[in-house]
């Protein structure tokens, strides 16, 4: 996934809280927290899981193995301001949060320099599964395709010979999966894959799972040996669909 920098400045002082902040997993974050020069110590934690950072303990962070390649925080003194600037790398799910500056002198929180910022990190469905269901006549098949929900709207798309297969149904969620019907030719693989409603996947793209491999030597979703186009009205009339 292209990664994408965001940059989130909290510049206005004596704030508490902040707007949250959503970011789509895989992508990358910078938040900056300013406080007083002045202050004896920083701390900075998620939630309410021990500070991962605390400036009287140097540069080192407090993080488990999945956390501390990607994370990096820098204290910074510019112009005679002072601010942690927090980068984390390939979001995951778990990073999370709301994140937490708070500010000490002298062994008293300073609450008026308390910032807290809320990031989401929201995922697509999983991987697409899908097996065959009822024949529809001559060489039609009904293909029905299910994937783990994520916290966008999703959907599911198959691609034969390079070409979108349009789908029987609308992508539902039911509990906590995505599912969808296809109308596939049993003549030929087809490759199907899950995305985020808003994105689309190319038939490169599209390998989470193939049906009917052994009906043709080509395992490769991105061959193509037609340029015809499929339409929703001809597949039906090449089919004995009720």
């Amino acid at each position: 996934m292209e990664k994408i920098i965001i940059l989130i400045t909290l510049l206005i002082a004596h704030v508490y809280e902040s707007e949250g902040i959503s970011l789509m997993q895989g992508q990358e974050i910078n938040l900056i927290f300013p406080y007083p020069c002045d202050s004896s110590e920083v701390t900075l934690q998620q939630s309410n899981r021990w500070p991962f950072y605390i400036s009287t303990h140097g540069s080192s962070l407090s993080l488990p193995d999945s956390q501390v390649q990607r994370f990096k925080v820098k204290n910074i003194i510019n112009n005679g301001g002072c601010s942690l600037d927090l980068t984390i790398r390939d979001l995951l799910r778990g990073d999370q949060g709301r994140y937490i500056l708070f500010v000490y002198k002298d062994g008293n929180i300073l609450r008026d320099d308390t910032h807290k910022v809320w990031l989401q990190v929201d995922f697509p469905p999983g991987n697409a599964s899908c097996v065959v269901g009822y024949e529809k006549g001559r060489d039609w098949v009904e293909v029905d395709c299910t994937a783990n929900a994520g916290s966008l709207p999703g959907k599911i798309e198959c691609y034969q010979d390079g070409l979108w297969m349009p789908p029987l149904t609308d992508p539902v969620e039911i509990g906590s999966l995505v599912i969808q019907t296809f109308l596939i030719r049993k003549s030929q693989p087809v490759f199907c894959c899950s995305s985020a409603l808003k994105v689309y996947k190319s038939s490169c793209e599209c390998d989470d799972t193939v049906l009917f491999e052994e009906e043709s030597s080509n395992k490769d979703p991105c061959h193509t040996t037609t340029t015809q186009t499929i339409s929703t009205d001809s597949v039906y009339r090449s089919t004995d669909v009720n």
